[in-house]
Protein backbone atom coordinates (compact mmCIF):
# COMPACT_ATOMS: atom_id res chain seq x y z
CA UNK A 1 0.00 0.00 0.00
CA UNK A 2 3.20 2.20 0.71
CA UNK A 3 3.52 2.44 -3.05
CA UNK A 4 0.74 2.84 -4.01
CA UNK A 5 0.32 5.85 -1.62
CA UNK A 6 3.21 6.98 -3.46
CA UNK A 7 2.15 6.94 -6.99
CA UNK A 8 -0.28 9.83 -5.48
CA UNK A 9 2.93 11.98 -5.00
CA UNK A 10 2.28 15.07 -6.93
CA UNK A 11 5.25 16.95 -8.66
CA UNK A 12 4.06 17.16 -12.15
CA UNK A 13 1.57 19.35 -14.47
CA UNK A 14 -1.86 19.08 -14.37
CA UNK A 15 -2.87 19.28 -18.18
CA UNK A 16 -6.80 19.27 -20.05
CA UNK A 17 -7.11 17.34 -23.25
CA UNK A 18 -9.58 18.44 -26.06
CA UNK A 19 -13.09 17.05 -26.19
CA UNK A 20 -14.63 15.31 -28.86
CA UNK A 21 -17.19 18.21 -30.01
CA UNK A 22 -19.05 16.03 -32.91
CA UNK A 23 -20.79 13.26 -30.66
CA UNK A 24 -24.58 12.39 -30.87
CA UNK A 25 -26.60 11.07 -28.01
CA UNK A 26 -28.13 7.45 -28.86
CA UNK A 27 -31.50 6.67 -28.29
CA UNK A 28 -32.06 6.29 -24.50
CA UNK A 29 -33.28 2.86 -24.71
CA UNK A 30 -29.97 1.62 -27.13
CA UNK A 31 -28.32 3.39 -24.77
CA UNK A 32 -29.60 1.51 -20.98
CA UNK A 33 -28.86 -1.69 -23.25
CA UNK A 34 -24.76 -0.86 -23.88
CA UNK A 35 -24.89 0.70 -20.31
CA UNK A 36 -25.87 -2.55 -19.06
CA UNK A 37 -23.48 -4.86 -21.25
CA UNK A 38 -20.57 -2.19 -20.11
CA UNK A 39 -21.54 -3.40 -16.31
CA UNK A 40 -21.68 -6.77 -16.98
CA UNK A 41 -18.36 -7.45 -18.60
CA UNK A 42 -16.05 -5.07 -16.16
CA UNK A 43 -17.78 -7.56 -13.28
CA UNK A 44 -16.45 -10.54 -15.44
CA UNK A 45 -13.02 -8.82 -16.37
CA UNK A 46 -13.15 -7.74 -12.24
CA UNK A 47 -13.62 -11.59 -11.45
CA UNK A 48 -11.04 -12.62 -14.25
CA UNK A 49 -7.74 -11.35 -12.34
CA UNK A 50 -5.96 -14.05 -10.53
CA UNK A 51 -4.58 -14.16 -7.48
CA UNK A 52 -1.69 -12.57 -7.87
CA UNK A 53 -3.14 -9.40 -9.51
CA UNK A 54 -2.94 -10.29 -13.55
CA UNK A 55 -5.27 -11.55 -15.63
CA UNK A 56 -3.59 -14.40 -17.68
CA UNK A 57 -0.99 -14.63 -20.36
CA UNK A 58 -0.43 -15.49 -23.93
CA UNK A 59 0.30 -19.09 -24.80
CA UNK A 60 0.39 -21.29 -28.18
CA UNK A 61 3.05 -21.64 -30.74
CA UNK A 62 5.07 -19.11 -31.60
CA UNK A 63 4.93 -16.52 -33.87
CA UNK A 64 5.58 -18.07 -37.72
CA UNK A 65 5.08 -21.79 -36.39
CA UNK A 66 7.68 -22.48 -34.97
CA UNK A 67 7.65 -24.88 -31.84
CA UNK A 68 7.86 -23.39 -28.65
CA UNK A 69 6.23 -21.02 -25.75
CA UNK A 70 5.67 -17.74 -27.31
CA UNK A 71 6.57 -14.37 -25.01
CA UNK A 72 3.85 -14.93 -22.09
CA UNK A 73 3.01 -10.95 -22.09
CA UNK A 74 1.62 -10.87 -18.61
CA UNK A 75 2.60 -7.61 -18.22
CA UNK A 76 0.96 -6.23 -21.00
CA UNK A 77 -2.05 -7.92 -20.80
CA UNK A 78 -2.31 -7.08 -17.25
CA UNK A 79 -2.01 -3.00 -17.86
CA UNK A 80 -4.55 -3.28 -20.92
CA UNK A 81 -7.28 -5.20 -18.69
CA UNK A 82 -5.88 -2.73 -15.92
CA UNK A 83 -6.80 0.61 -18.75
CA UNK A 84 -9.62 -0.65 -20.00
CA UNK A 85 -11.60 -1.31 -16.43
CA UNK A 86 -10.19 2.54 -15.64
CA UNK A 87 -11.71 3.68 -19.12
CA UNK A 88 -14.84 1.85 -18.10
CA UNK A 89 -15.11 4.07 -14.92
CA UNK A 90 -13.92 1.54 -12.15
CA UNK A 91 -12.33 3.40 -9.24
CA UNK A 92 -8.50 3.68 -8.40
CA UNK A 93 -9.16 2.60 -4.95
CA UNK A 94 -11.36 -0.52 -6.35
CA UNK A 95 -9.41 -3.55 -4.88
CA UNK A 96 -8.91 -4.80 -8.16
CA UNK A 97 -7.13 -1.64 -9.76
CA UNK A 98 -4.69 -1.36 -6.49
CA UNK A 99 -4.12 -4.98 -6.71
CA UNK A 100 -3.30 -4.62 -10.32
CA UNK A 101 -1.07 -2.02 -9.71
CA UNK A 102 0.62 -3.35 -7.12
CA UNK A 103 1.55 -5.98 -9.60
CA UNK A 104 2.47 -3.66 -12.36
CA UNK A 105 4.70 -1.40 -10.21
CA UNK A 106 6.64 -4.23 -8.90
CA UNK A 107 7.12 -6.09 -11.94
CA UNK A 108 7.07 -3.41 -14.73
CA UNK A 109 11.27 -3.66 -15.19
CA UNK A 110 11.07 -7.30 -16.37
CA UNK A 111 9.62 -5.97 -19.36
CA UNK A 112 11.10 -8.03 -22.56
CA UNK A 113 10.92 -4.71 -24.58
CA UNK A 114 7.86 -5.92 -25.97
CA UNK A 115 6.14 -3.22 -27.69
CA UNK A 116 2.94 -4.14 -27.06
CA UNK A 117 3.42 -4.65 -23.75
CA UNK A 118 5.19 -1.14 -23.26
CA UNK A 119 2.17 0.56 -25.02
CA UNK A 120 -0.26 -1.15 -22.81
CA UNK A 121 1.70 -0.41 -19.60
CA UNK A 122 1.60 3.51 -21.12
CA UNK A 123 -2.23 4.10 -21.79
CA UNK A 124 -2.47 2.22 -18.33
CA UNK A 125 -0.02 4.72 -16.07
CA UNK A 126 -2.32 7.70 -18.40
CA UNK A 127 -5.56 6.65 -17.11
CA UNK A 128 -3.98 6.32 -13.67
CA UNK A 129 -3.07 9.56 -13.61
CA UNK A 130 -6.23 11.25 -14.99
CA UNK A 131 -9.58 12.48 -13.49
CA UNK A 132 -12.55 13.49 -14.55
CA UNK A 133 -13.08 16.84 -13.82
CA UNK A 134 -16.65 17.10 -11.56
CA UNK A 135 -20.15 16.17 -13.33
CA UNK A 136 -21.78 19.84 -13.88
CA UNK A 137 -25.63 19.35 -12.49
CA UNK A 138 -27.73 18.10 -15.68
CA UNK A 139 -24.93 17.10 -17.88
CA UNK A 140 -25.80 13.93 -19.53
CA UNK A 141 -23.31 11.23 -18.71
CA UNK A 142 -22.21 10.78 -22.20
CA UNK A 143 -21.36 14.50 -22.50
CA UNK A 144 -19.57 15.12 -18.86
CA UNK A 145 -17.55 11.55 -20.14
CA UNK A 146 -15.55 14.01 -22.97
CA UNK A 147 -14.83 16.87 -21.30
CA UNK A 148 -11.31 17.44 -20.76
CA UNK A 149 -9.44 14.99 -18.66
CA UNK A 150 -7.14 16.04 -15.85
CA UNK A 151 -3.72 14.50 -14.76
CA UNK A 152 -1.58 14.71 -12.22
CA UNK A 153 1.60 12.32 -12.14
CA UNK A 154 3.66 11.45 -9.25
CA UNK A 155 7.51 10.43 -9.09
CA UNK A 156 6.53 7.11 -9.19
CA UNK A 157 4.52 7.35 -12.36
CA UNK A 158 7.35 9.59 -14.30
CA UNK A 159 10.02 7.33 -13.58
CA UNK A 160 8.14 3.98 -14.88
CA UNK A 161 7.14 5.92 -17.83
CA UNK A 162 10.56 7.12 -18.74
CA UNK A 163 11.94 3.65 -18.52
CA UNK A 164 8.93 2.95 -20.90
CA UNK A 165 9.86 5.39 -23.14
CA UNK A 166 13.92 4.56 -23.32
CA UNK A 167 12.39 1.25 -24.29
CA UNK A 168 9.82 2.45 -26.53
CA UNK A 169 12.40 3.99 -28.30
CA UNK A 170 14.90 2.09 -29.05
CA UNK A 171 12.78 -0.21 -30.45
CA UNK A 172 11.76 1.97 -33.63
CA UNK A 173 13.83 0.73 -36.97
CA UNK A 174 14.47 1.10 -40.36
CA UNK A 175 11.57 -0.23 -42.31
CA UNK A 176 11.50 -1.51 -45.95
CA UNK A 177 11.33 1.53 -48.79
CA UNK A 178 11.93 4.21 -46.02
CA UNK A 179 10.66 5.39 -43.16
CA UNK A 180 10.75 3.54 -39.37
CA UNK A 181 8.42 1.77 -37.42
CA UNK A 182 8.21 -1.44 -34.82
CA UNK A 183 8.02 -4.87 -34.48
CA UNK A 184 7.04 -7.15 -31.42
CA UNK A 185 10.37 -6.55 -29.59
CA UNK A 186 13.74 -5.07 -29.76
CA UNK A 187 15.88 -4.96 -33.09
CA UNK A 188 16.89 -8.97 -33.73
CA UNK A 189 14.67 -10.20 -31.52
CA UNK A 190 12.83 -11.30 -34.09
CA UNK A 191 10.91 -15.36 -33.84
CA UNK A 192 12.21 -16.13 -37.61
CA UNK A 193 14.72 -14.63 -40.51
CA UNK A 194 11.75 -14.36 -42.62
CA UNK A 195 9.31 -12.50 -40.55
CA UNK A 196 9.05 -8.50 -41.24
CA UNK A 197 10.88 -6.35 -39.29
CA UNK A 198 8.48 -3.58 -38.91
CA UNK A 199 4.86 -3.88 -39.21
CA UNK A 200 1.72 -1.67 -39.23
CA UNK A 201 -0.17 -2.52 -36.10
CA UNK A 202 2.89 -2.70 -33.75
CA UNK A 203 3.76 0.62 -35.14
CA UNK A 204 -0.16 1.78 -34.44
CA UNK A 205 0.24 0.93 -30.73
CA UNK A 206 3.81 2.70 -30.24
CA UNK A 207 2.49 5.56 -31.67
CA UNK A 208 -0.46 5.29 -29.24
CA UNK A 209 2.02 5.30 -26.04
CA UNK A 210 4.03 8.16 -27.13
CA UNK A 211 0.97 10.36 -27.99
CA UNK A 212 0.04 9.35 -24.17
CA UNK A 213 3.08 10.44 -22.93
CA UNK A 214 2.99 14.02 -24.68
CA UNK A 215 -0.88 14.00 -23.38
CA UNK A 216 -0.07 14.07 -20.28
CA UNK A 217 2.19 17.04 -20.69
CA UNK A 218 5.51 15.43 -17.84
CA UNK A 219 7.85 18.51 -16.93
CA UNK A 220 11.01 16.97 -19.14
CA UNK A 221 9.57 14.43 -20.56
CA UNK A 222 8.16 15.24 -24.11
CA UNK A 223 8.61 12.87 -27.46
CA UNK A 224 10.19 14.93 -30.13
CA UNK A 225 8.84 15.02 -33.95
CA UNK A 226 11.97 12.31 -34.97
CA UNK A 227 9.61 9.34 -33.96
CA UNK A 228 6.84 10.23 -35.43
CA UNK A 229 8.15 12.16 -38.93
CA UNK A 230 9.67 8.40 -39.29
CA UNK A 231 6.70 6.41 -38.54
CA UNK A 232 4.74 8.61 -41.00
CA UNK A 233 6.94 7.55 -44.16
CA UNK A 234 6.43 4.39 -43.15
CA UNK A 235 2.71 4.48 -43.12
CA UNK A 236 2.03 6.25 -46.28
CA UNK A 237 4.79 4.01 -47.74
CA UNK A 238 2.69 0.77 -46.95
CA UNK A 239 -0.57 2.12 -47.96
CA UNK A 240 -1.62 0.96 -51.17
CA UNK A 241 -0.75 2.88 -54.58
CA UNK A 242 -4.17 2.40 -56.16
CA UNK A 243 -7.79 1.30 -55.36
CA UNK A 244 -11.30 1.58 -56.81
CA UNK A 245 -13.14 4.75 -56.40
CA UNK A 246 -15.06 5.39 -53.32
CA UNK A 247 -18.68 5.00 -52.99
CA UNK A 248 -20.71 8.50 -53.19
CA UNK A 249 -24.11 9.34 -52.11
CA UNK A 250 -26.43 12.16 -53.16
CA UNK A 251 -27.62 11.88 -49.86
CA UNK A 252 -27.15 15.16 -47.52
CA UNK A 253 -25.56 14.58 -44.28
CA UNK A 254 -24.53 17.19 -41.35
CA UNK A 255 -20.89 17.75 -42.56
CA UNK A 256 -19.83 18.42 -38.60
CA UNK A 257 -20.76 15.07 -37.64
CA UNK A 258 -20.42 12.44 -41.11
CA UNK A 259 -17.63 11.67 -43.43
CA UNK A 260 -18.46 11.90 -47.01
CA UNK A 261 -15.82 10.82 -49.76
CA UNK A 262 -15.43 13.76 -52.03
CA UNK A 263 -14.59 13.31 -55.86
CA UNK A 264 -11.50 12.04 -56.69
CA UNK A 265 -10.97 9.54 -53.43
CA UNK A 266 -9.66 6.01 -54.18
CA UNK A 267 -10.46 3.44 -51.72
CA UNK A 268 -6.80 2.64 -50.87
CA UNK A 269 -6.04 0.85 -47.53
CA UNK A 270 -3.09 -0.84 -45.47
CA UNK A 271 -1.98 -4.65 -44.98
CA UNK A 272 -0.03 -5.47 -42.12
CA UNK A 273 3.39 -5.10 -43.03
CA UNK A 274 5.58 -5.88 -46.96
CA UNK A 275 5.41 -8.84 -47.86
CA UNK A 276 7.12 -10.75 -50.72
CA UNK A 277 3.93 -12.05 -52.65
CA UNK A 278 5.44 -14.17 -54.16
CA UNK A 279 6.62 -16.57 -51.41
CA UNK A 280 2.71 -16.62 -50.84
CA UNK A 281 0.45 -20.14 -51.50
CA UNK A 282 -2.17 -19.00 -54.26
CA UNK A 283 -5.44 -18.22 -52.84
CA UNK A 284 -8.11 -18.96 -53.04
CA UNK A 285 -6.78 -22.31 -53.20
CA UNK A 286 -8.18 -24.68 -55.63
CA UNK A 287 -8.99 -27.38 -52.88
CA UNK A 288 -9.33 -25.82 -49.58
CA UNK A 289 -9.45 -28.27 -46.62
CA UNK A 290 -8.74 -27.69 -43.16
CA UNK A 291 -4.77 -28.56 -43.36
CA UNK A 292 -4.29 -26.18 -46.56
CA UNK A 293 -5.76 -23.67 -45.04
CA UNK A 294 -4.15 -23.39 -41.54
CA UNK A 295 -0.49 -23.95 -43.31
CA UNK A 296 -1.21 -20.69 -45.36
CA UNK A 297 -3.36 -18.51 -42.98
CA UNK A 298 -1.33 -16.42 -40.90
CA UNK A 299 0.83 -15.24 -44.08
CA UNK A 300 -2.53 -14.99 -46.00
CA UNK A 301 -3.74 -12.60 -43.73
CA UNK A 302 -0.69 -10.48 -43.08
CA UNK A 303 -0.75 -9.50 -47.24
CA UNK A 304 -4.81 -9.15 -47.48
CA UNK A 305 -5.70 -5.53 -47.47
CA UNK A 306 -7.98 -5.76 -44.20
CA UNK A 307 -10.14 -3.38 -41.79
CA UNK A 308 -7.95 -3.66 -38.59
CA UNK A 309 -4.90 -2.45 -40.75
CA UNK A 310 -6.74 0.12 -42.16
CA UNK A 311 -7.80 1.16 -39.14
CA UNK A 312 -4.74 1.09 -37.68
CA UNK A 313 -2.66 3.04 -40.81
CA UNK A 314 -5.92 5.87 -40.77
CA UNK A 315 -4.91 6.30 -37.12
CA UNK A 316 -1.52 6.19 -37.33
CA UNK A 317 -1.76 9.05 -39.87
CA UNK A 318 -3.79 11.12 -37.92
CA UNK A 319 -1.87 10.63 -34.61
CA UNK A 320 1.45 11.59 -36.79
CA UNK A 321 -0.49 14.60 -38.08
CA UNK A 322 -1.68 15.49 -34.48
CA UNK A 323 1.76 15.63 -33.27
CA UNK A 324 3.09 17.56 -36.64
CA UNK A 325 1.01 19.69 -38.01
CA UNK A 326 1.96 22.80 -36.25
CA UNK A 327 5.91 22.13 -37.09
CA UNK A 328 5.89 24.35 -40.13
CA UNK A 329 9.62 23.12 -40.81
CA UNK A 330 8.45 19.37 -41.12
CA UNK A 331 4.95 20.00 -42.23
CA UNK A 332 5.59 20.72 -45.48
CA UNK A 333 2.87 21.37 -47.97
CA UNK A 334 3.26 18.08 -49.71
CA UNK A 335 3.63 16.50 -46.39
CA UNK A 336 0.45 17.58 -45.70
CA UNK A 337 -1.19 16.95 -49.07
CA UNK A 338 0.25 13.42 -49.19
CA UNK A 339 -1.04 12.78 -45.40
CA UNK A 340 -4.56 14.34 -46.09
CA UNK A 341 -4.63 12.12 -48.96
CA UNK A 342 -3.90 8.96 -47.58
CA UNK A 343 -6.45 9.55 -44.62
CA UNK A 344 -8.90 10.43 -46.75
CA UNK A 345 -8.48 7.21 -48.77
CA UNK A 346 -8.24 4.90 -46.11
CA UNK A 347 -11.76 5.77 -44.63
CA UNK A 348 -12.75 5.45 -48.32
CA UNK A 349 -11.40 2.10 -48.30
CA UNK A 350 -13.62 1.32 -44.60
CA UNK A 351 -16.75 2.68 -46.71
CA UNK A 352 -16.67 0.51 -49.56
CA UNK A 353 -15.57 -2.20 -47.94
CA UNK A 354 -18.08 -1.22 -44.61
CA UNK A 355 -19.51 -4.03 -42.27
CA UNK A 356 -19.27 -4.49 -38.48
CA UNK A 357 -20.27 -8.10 -38.91
CA UNK A 358 -16.39 -9.26 -39.21
CA UNK A 359 -13.12 -7.64 -40.12
CA UNK A 360 -13.06 -7.02 -43.69
CA UNK A 361 -10.22 -8.57 -45.96
CA UNK A 362 -9.14 -8.66 -49.51
CA UNK A 363 -6.90 -10.33 -51.15
CA UNK A 364 -5.94 -10.01 -54.94
CA UNK A 365 -8.67 -8.15 -55.17
CA UNK A 366 -11.11 -10.37 -54.10
CA UNK A 367 -12.89 -10.76 -50.94
CA UNK A 368 -11.04 -13.00 -48.26
CA UNK A 369 -13.55 -16.27 -48.23
CA UNK A 370 -13.25 -19.48 -48.93
CA UNK A 371 -16.68 -21.86 -49.50
CA UNK A 372 -16.08 -24.85 -48.11
CA UNK A 373 -19.34 -27.31 -48.86
CA UNK A 374 -22.17 -25.14 -48.13
CA UNK A 375 -20.24 -22.76 -45.77
CA UNK A 376 -18.66 -19.74 -46.29
CA UNK A 377 -15.69 -19.37 -44.25
CA UNK A 378 -14.60 -15.59 -43.51
CA UNK A 379 -10.21 -15.46 -43.19
CA UNK A 380 -10.06 -11.77 -42.02
CA UNK A 381 -9.84 -12.83 -38.07
CA UNK A 382 -9.45 -10.15 -35.28
CA UNK A 383 -13.59 -9.04 -35.34
CA UNK A 384 -13.07 -7.37 -32.28
CA UNK A 385 -9.57 -6.05 -32.38
CA UNK A 386 -11.07 -4.12 -35.77
CA UNK A 387 -14.37 -3.30 -33.76
CA UNK A 388 -11.79 -1.39 -31.44
CA UNK A 389 -9.65 -0.14 -34.42
CA UNK A 390 -13.26 1.32 -36.11
CA UNK A 391 -13.65 3.40 -32.76
CA UNK A 392 -10.47 4.72 -32.49
CA UNK A 393 -10.19 5.88 -35.98
CA UNK A 394 -14.07 7.79 -35.98
CA UNK A 395 -13.35 9.48 -33.07
CA UNK A 396 -9.74 10.54 -34.11
CA UNK A 397 -11.71 11.84 -37.20
CA UNK A 398 -14.53 12.99 -35.02
CA UNK A 399 -16.60 11.23 -36.97
CA UNK A 400 -20.33 9.61 -35.86
CA UNK A 401 -20.73 8.57 -38.97
CA UNK A 402 -19.24 7.18 -42.23
CA UNK A 403 -21.94 8.21 -45.49
CA UNK A 404 -25.41 6.84 -44.56
CA UNK A 405 -23.76 4.16 -41.77
CA UNK A 406 -23.62 5.12 -37.75
CA UNK A 407 -20.33 3.21 -37.09
CA UNK A 408 -20.93 2.89 -33.36
CA UNK A 409 -24.44 1.94 -33.44
CA UNK A 410 -23.84 -0.85 -35.84
CA UNK A 411 -21.20 -2.32 -33.79
CA UNK A 412 -22.31 -1.87 -30.49
CA UNK A 413 -25.28 -3.29 -32.01
CA UNK A 414 -23.09 -6.69 -32.95
CA UNK A 415 -21.17 -6.86 -29.85
CA UNK A 416 -24.47 -6.88 -27.32
CA UNK A 417 -25.75 -9.80 -29.93
CA UNK A 418 -22.92 -11.63 -29.25
CA UNK A 419 -22.21 -11.20 -25.56
CA UNK A 420 -21.96 -13.99 -23.47
CA UNK A 421 -23.93 -14.07 -20.38
CA UNK A 422 -22.10 -15.21 -17.23
CA UNK A 423 -24.68 -16.37 -14.35
CA UNK A 424 -26.95 -13.16 -13.57
CA UNK A 425 -24.80 -10.63 -13.42
CA UNK A 426 -21.96 -10.89 -15.80
CA UNK A 427 -21.27 -11.08 -19.50
CA UNK A 428 -18.04 -11.35 -21.69
CA UNK A 429 -17.12 -11.55 -25.25
CA UNK A 430 -14.84 -14.23 -27.13
CA UNK A 431 -14.87 -14.27 -31.15
CA UNK A 432 -11.79 -16.74 -30.89
CA UNK A 433 -10.05 -15.01 -33.56
CA UNK A 434 -7.14 -13.74 -31.27
CA UNK A 435 -4.72 -14.59 -28.96
CA UNK A 436 -5.07 -15.71 -25.65
CA UNK A 437 -6.12 -15.48 -23.22
CA UNK A 438 -9.24 -14.83 -25.67
CA UNK A 439 -11.69 -13.93 -23.68
CA UNK A 440 -10.07 -11.42 -21.72
CA UNK A 441 -8.93 -9.14 -25.02
CA UNK A 442 -11.88 -9.86 -26.56
CA UNK A 443 -13.74 -8.67 -23.77
CA UNK A 444 -11.27 -5.64 -23.39
CA UNK A 445 -11.85 -5.09 -26.88
CA UNK A 446 -15.63 -5.00 -26.59
CA UNK A 447 -15.94 -3.09 -23.92
CA UNK A 448 -13.69 0.08 -24.94
CA UNK A 449 -15.70 0.05 -28.19
CA UNK A 450 -19.01 0.47 -26.05
CA UNK A 451 -17.66 2.75 -23.46
CA UNK A 452 -16.20 4.85 -26.76
CA UNK A 453 -12.96 5.08 -25.21
CA UNK A 454 -11.00 6.78 -26.92
CA UNK A 455 -9.01 10.54 -26.33
CA UNK A 456 -10.03 12.47 -29.42
CA UNK A 457 -7.32 14.38 -30.70
CA UNK A 458 -7.21 18.25 -30.86
CA UNK A 459 -5.31 18.71 -34.29
CA UNK A 460 -6.31 15.23 -36.43
CA UNK A 461 -9.84 16.76 -37.96
CA UNK A 462 -10.18 15.44 -41.48
CA UNK A 463 -10.16 17.61 -44.18
CA UNK A 464 -13.00 17.22 -46.65
CA UNK A 465 -14.64 19.64 -49.86
CA UNK A 466 -16.80 21.53 -50.60
CA UNK A 467 -19.91 21.71 -48.06
CA UNK A 468 -18.39 19.06 -45.47
CA UNK A 469 -15.47 21.18 -45.45
CA UNK A 470 -13.81 20.88 -41.93
CA UNK A 471 -10.37 21.90 -40.34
Amino acid sequence: MKKMRALCLAFAVCVCVSANSFAAEPPQGFRDQVKTAIEKGVEWLKNAQLDDGTFGVTTGQAYGGMVGQVHDNKIGITAFSLYTLLKCGVPKNDPVIVKGFTWLIDNYDKLNRSTYEIAACLFAMEMFCAERPPRPDGMPEWEWKQLPLIYTVGRREAAMITHFLEDILANQQDAPGGGKGWRYGAPGSYFHPQDPNVDLSATQYALLGLGAINRMQIRGLQVGPDPFVGALQFVLNLQKNDGEPVRRTDQEFDPHTTYVASDGDKARGWCYAFIDEESLAPFPPQNPNPQSIGMNMEKWQEAAVTGSMTTAGVCSLLLCKNELSENRRLWTRNVSEMTEKGIKDGFGWIINNYTMESNPAILNGEPMEIRMGMAVQRLGGQHYYFLYGMERMCVFGGFDNLGEHNWYTDGAQVLLNQQKPSGANMTHWNSGQTHEPQDILDTCFALLFLEKATIPLPRSSVITEGPNRRR
